[in-house]
């Protein structure tokens, strides 16, 4: 919808995309994404973004859930293994393009707490995400494998933690200990079936 000023520029009104999009390319060049600045370059006032975005939080966690997919159809294609190697190697390649993702490294870095609650939170956009994203692996690896919710939530929050816990205080990912978890995981639910 276009609107138009005191000297007849005509503009567009800016919308929740907007916010969305305007956000990303923040958070993407590694900047830090402040609610009243956003509102301030979109020409909207701060209640609006909040119910269009949700609190910082919400917003941080849809943006780096969005990245999610990106990686994934990143790292698909890479791996010609199926099974139990097919999901290690899938796992392995995408924690290493998520830990070597500068932006969301230094978010890590710079803001650890938050960063922690965005990516561990059990209710969170990340989790749900990387979640679901964990059974579409396994059900493209291991067809017709009926793997627990419980190992998914496992496999996801150990992923999470021992990545991202040991970047925020400025250790190296244990992204080897990430695999074995799984590979533990995922062997128990193979015998159990």
């Amino acid at each position: 919808m276009a609107a138009t000023t005191a000297t007849g520029t005509a503009f567009r009104r800016p919308t929740p995309d907007d916010a969305l999009r305007l956000a990303r390319e923040q958070f993407l060049a590694g900047e830090r994404v402040e609610m009243g600045a956003l509102s301030e370059q979109l020409g909207i006032n701060r209640t609006t973004l909040y119910r269009w975005v949700g609190e910082r939080e919400q917003l941080l966690g849809t943006l780096i859930s969005s990245l999610i997919d990106e990686w994934l159809e990143q790292v698909r294609p890479q791996v010609r293994s199926t099974g139990i190697g097919g999901v290690l190697e899938i796992l392995r390649r995408f924690l290493e393009l998520a830990a070597d993702y500068e932006p969301l490294t230094a978010f890590t870095r710079r803001e650890p707490p938050l960063a922690l609650r965005v990516l561990t939170d059990r209710n969170g956009a990340v989790t749900g995400k990387a979640d679901a994203t964990i059974v579409a692996v396994l059900e493209d690896m291991l067809p017709g494998e009926e793997i627990s919710p419980e190992a998914v939530r496992t496999i996801g929050l150990v992923a999470r933690t021992l990545v991202w816990a040991n970047i925020a205080v400025d250790q190296s990912p244990d992204i080897d200990g990430v695999l074995g978890v799984a590979r533990t995981l995922l062997e128990a639910e193979a015998a159990r079936a």
